[in-house]
C-alpha cells in the first residue's frame, strides 16, 4: 500500500511536466493549445473510472489507479495553463481559487455520494467480485461528472490565438522527449526560489 500511495506524486511528478511542456508547444486553429491534452486526460480518467469497479485482481487496480492518475495529470496541468491563457494577470489569483474551489467541491460530493449510496437498500447487495453495488453508482456518476463537466468546458471556452511571436517560438523550440526535458530542466534551473 505505501508504494501504491507513490503512484500519485510519482506520476504527477514525471507526467505533469512532460505534459505541460508539450502543451506549450502545442497549436492547432482547430483545436487548439490546451484542449487536446485536457479532453485525452478527462476521456482517460472517465474509462479507467468505468472499469474500476469491474476489477476484481489486485495488481490490475493497481495499474487502474496508475492510469487514473495519469489521466488526472494529463488533464489537469494544461488546465492551469489553459486558465492563465484566458485570464489577465490580474484575475490569475481569483481563476486558480476558482478551479481548486471546484476540484474541492468534486470532492467533497464524490465523499458525499459514497456516504448516501451505501444506505440505499436496493444497492447494499454484493457484486461476484466482492464490490457492492453502490460502490458501481459512485463510479458511474464520476465517469458521467467528469465526461459532462469537462467535455462541456471544453466545447464552449475557445483557446486565445497565440501571436506571431509566440507561434515562432514553438516552432523554433526543440522537439521530442529531448527537448521537453531540456526545457524542464531550464525551468527549474531558473525557478523562483520560493518555489
Amino acid at each position: 500500500l505505501p508504494i501504491l500511495n507513490l503512484a500519485g506524486p510519482i506520476t504527477g511528478l514525471v507526467i505533469q511536466p512532460l505534459i505541460g511542456a508539450a502543451s506549450d508547444r502545442t497549436w492547432s486553429p482547430r483545436w487548439g493549445r490546451r484542449r487536446p491534452f485536457i479532453t485525452v486526460g478527462a476521456i482517460l480518467c472517465s474509462i479507467i473510472l468505468f472499469a474500476f469497479p469491474f476489477v476484481g485482481i489486485l495488481w490490475l487496480g493497481v495499474v487502474c489507479f496508475w492510469l487514473l492518475d495519469a489521466g488526472n495529470n494529463t488533464s489537469m496541468e494544461p488546465y492551469r495553463a489553459f486558465i492563465s491563457d484566458r485570464l489577465p494577470r490580474s484575475q490569475l489569483a481569483r481563476g486558480f481559487l476558482t478551479q481548486s474551489m471546484f476540484t474541492g467541491a468534486g470532492a467533497v460530493l464524490a465523499n458525499l455520494s459514497l456516504f448516501i449510496l451505501q444506505k440505499v437498500p436496493a444497492l447494499e447487495k454484493t457484486a461476484g467480485n466482492g464490490v457492492p453495488y453502490w460502490m458501481y453508482v459512485c463510479f458511474m456518476i464520476g465517469t458521467v461528472c467528469i465526461l459532462v463537466t469537462v467535455l462541456t468546458a471544453m466545447a464552449r471556452t475557445k483557446e486565445l490565438t497565440p501571436s506571431d511571436e509566440e507561434l515562432e517560438e514553438m516552432r523554433s523550440a526543440p522537439k521530442g522527449l529531448g527537448g521537453f526535458v531540456t526545457e524542464i530542466k531550464d525551468a527549474v534551473r531558473t525557478m523562483p526560489v520560493a518555489m
